[in-house]
């Protein structure tokens, strides 16, 4: 038997059972209107019993959800701020 964990996100164990030579594991990223930068999570294989063994350099998938709904923000000038007349020595704001 292989257990595959998912992450400490998701902190979920799969077992593939011995004989099986794979398993299907369907995760989906939900389409909210959250801004937020790039996900990352890894789904690992990490325990073998009954003699199997695991390649440890073929073990690992990170899996990468790259940033959207403008994660670092939306900033502009205000349009009434755009064009100003401004004097010398004035002090004027910016919004």
């Amino acid at each position: 038997m292989i257990s595959v964990w998912l992450n400490e996100l998701i902190d979920e164990f799969y077992h593939i059972l011995q004989g099986v030579a794979s398993r299907f594991i369907e995760l989906s990223a939900v389409n909210d209107s959250l801004p937020e930068g790039q996900e990352e999570f890894t789904v690992e294989l990490v325990s073998a019993t009954n003699g199997g063994t695991l390649d440890n350099r073929t073990n690992t998938a990170r899996l990468y959800i790259p940033a959207n709904d403008n994660a670092m923000g939306i900033i502009s000038i205000a349009a009434d701020s755009r064009n100003l007349l401004v004097e010398e020595s004035q002090v004027f704001h910016l919004t």
